[in-house]
């Protein structure tokens, strides 16, 4: 039995562990060298989502075959293509996984930052992942609000509430005497269910996310992080070109961060360790339960 369990891990789980942590490791690398250099035109999804995809089908290509000269499914014959397809979403589930903390991880360890003793001294089209300065103002009675909703949820319908609001970053000693060089933007969220939203259309939500806007106190930022580029960065972006004060080329948007970014490299570097060892491993495991050997070795 012993001798049966261990041909299973050498033959199967460390050959599809061995695939999963090169599709990380590629894709981490890739997206480590674009943070690097600071090439912010490649975005997000497209280094840790499709990319590890398609790492993902060469990998299943290579190792389905040689997993298949000695292992065969559990399943009758007639799922002719279901091996295959459950290898690939699951080695895919973790991967993204793993990839997406690890990739937050080398963003705050390897993101650039740029010190300026002014929001004056930032140039056009120069937006850093991180920016410390020394004189800045943001205005909260200039803000711009929004809220949103949009319908969630898989199997139980559910509402995702937004509030959304974005103000122009001045520096205190030219305050309104010249356009904002930056924005910083506060967003708050909340999952309801839809009897709930349908009852007041989320102005309860919205009007505590404005009553605690009102009360931060921005100056307590230790750094400005850039926004996220999603489809609410770019409803920032078209609110800010509405903005009075805003000015071609300077379309930063930031969000603040009061956590050091060593700190939370080092949380998300740990989150992908602990992913790593308690969960692709034993499920590299179980994976292999789905499969049996051609004959017992």
């Amino acid at each position: 039995m012993i001798k049966f369990q261990t041909y299973r891990l050498r033959h199967f789980a460390f050959p599809l562990l061995l695939a999963i942590l090169l599709i990380i490791a590629i894709s981490t690398f890739l997206y480590g060298i674009i943070v690097h250099l600071n090439i912010q035109s490649i975005p997000d999804w497209l280094m840790q989502i499709i990319i590890p995809c398609i790492l993902g089908g060469i990998a299943i290509q290579r190792v389905y075959p040689r997993l298949l000269n000695r292992f065969e499914f559990r399943l009758p014959s007639y799922f002719s293509t279901l091996p295959k397809l459950v290898l690939y979403l699951l080695m895919m589930g973790m991967s993204l996984v793993v990839i997406h903390y690890s990739a937050k991880s080398i963003r705050y360890n390897f993101g650039k930052t740029l010190y300026v003793k002014s929001v004056n001294d930032l140039q056009p089209h120069e937006q850093p992942y991180f920016l410390e300065m020394g004189d800045w103002y943001a205005d909260r009675l200039r803000v711009i609000p929004l809220n949103t909703y949009e319908m969630t949820g898989l199997f139980t319908k559910k509402v995702q509430l937004r509030s959304l609001f974005v103000m122009p970053v001045f520096s205190r000693n030219t305050a309104y005497r010249t356009k904002a060089k930056a924005w910083l933007a506060v967003d708050y969220k909340k999952i309801v269910s839809e009897t709930e939203f349908k009852s007041n259309q989320g102005r309860d939500f919205y009007e505590e996310s404005l009553s605690h806007f009102r009360k931060i106190n921005v100056r307590e930022y230790l750094y400005l992080e850039q926004y996220p580029n999603n489809k609410f960065y770019r409803i920032y972006l078209n609110l800010v070109q509405t903005h009075s004060y805003f000015q071609s080329g300077y379309a930063y948007i930031y969000k603040g961060q009061n956590i050091h970014r060593d700190t939370l490299s080092l949380y998300y570097a740990t989150v992908t360790s602990v992913i790593l060892l308690l969960a692709c491993f034993p499920v590299s495991l179980l994976i292999s339960l789905l499969f049996q050997p051609l004959k017992e070795k």
